[in-house]
């Protein structure tokens, strides 16, 4: 196993190919050559046309994003899996699908594809819309927003799995 003296890690290029075929896999493509290289020129800005030619740098860049896909991916699905049974009742799933082919998600596929930002976006629009029902009477933007965290802090160590 080549690691870096200084830092004692793995090289980046090391790790690209095992983390690209996990990206893949939780993205459910094929992972090929192609998809390799679009998503490659999409996280660094710029066309990409082997993974050879890339610098240190922008090896490092392409883990760093991959790591936080993969991260991010596996707690966020659960976020919005934890918050809509809570926020739609007992036909959540269907109602779910009706909120995003609506206005501003525009969305007609599986939830489990939707993309970070517009998943962030459905998870704070839920939280919002909980912390709102929470309570009857209007409240000050303030108290609001705390019980939207409150209900965020339930949320993570809910899906986390921390008391």
């Amino acid at each position: 196993m080549s690691r870096s003296p200084i830092t004692n890690r793995k090289s980046p290029m090391k790790q690209l190919f095992p983390l690209w075929a996990r990206l893949a896999k939780q993205r459910g493509i094929s992972g090929d050559r192609l998809e390799r290289l679009h998503y490659t020129s999409a996280v660094l800005g710029r066309e990409i046309e082997s993974w050879t030619t890339l610098e240190s740098a922008d090896m490092g860049q392409l883990v760093r994003a991959m790591y936080l896909e993969l991260r991010f991916k596996r707690y966020i699905l659960h976020y919005v899996l934890w918050l809509a049974p809570r926020v739609y009742g007992g036909e959540w799933d269907s109602m779910l699908h009706q909120r995003l082919e609506r206005s501003p998600y525009l969305y007609y596929g599986s939830v489990t594809e939707l993309d970070p930002r517009r998943m962030h976006g459905l998870i704070e629009e839920m939280l919002d819309r909980l912390a709102r029902s929470q309570e009857s009477e209007v409240r000050s933007q303030k108290e609001l927003r705390e019980a939207k965290e409150a209900i965020r802090k339930e949320m993570v160590a809910a899906v986390r799995g921390k008391p």
